[in-house]
């Protein structure tokens, strides 16, 4: 499993226990894409997997229809530098989170940005204008 590189566990109903688990391994040192869309994930469970500092290679994240979405934390997140697609389309973020993700300076890689359904309005878009990213 060390040599594992993609991991998708949608509609899977994981809530903040399995994502705990997940977070805390280290031996997907390869790991480059983790979907856990359509689960049950709070706060604490994403807050946590963010904190892997294991998972550097990270390229791609997608989560959707999370409790509540830890977007302080994603505005904090240095780990995942190689991160190039980042999938939150039907969170509610909101402005507020927005501008979190916004603020975040280390995902300089990052080309895709998907967040339709994520009632985002104006201020929010101003926030993230700042990444470059493509339509998608």
């Amino acid at each position: 499993m060390k040599n594992l590189e993609q991991l998708y566990l949608d509609s899977n109903n994981i809530g903040d226990i399995g994502a705990i688990s997940i977070a805390k391994n280290t031996a997907w040192t390869g790991l480059k894409i983790l979907s856990l869309k359509v689960n049950t994930i709070g706060e604490l469970g994403q807050s946590l997997s963010e904190k892997n500092e294991t998972w550097v290679n990270f390229e791609e994240l997608g989560l959707k229809t999370i409790i509540k979405l830890a977007t302080l934390t994603l505005k904090q997140n240095t780990i995942w530098q190689n991160l190039k697609e980042l999938r939150l389309r039907g969170n509610q973020i909101g402005d507020k989170s927005a501008l979190a993700l916004g603020k975040n300076e280390s995902w300089v890689h990052l080309k895709k940005l998907w967040l339709f359904r994520t009632q985002i309005k104006s201020d929010g878009i101003k926030a993230i204008q700042r990444y470059k990213v493509e339509r998608g």
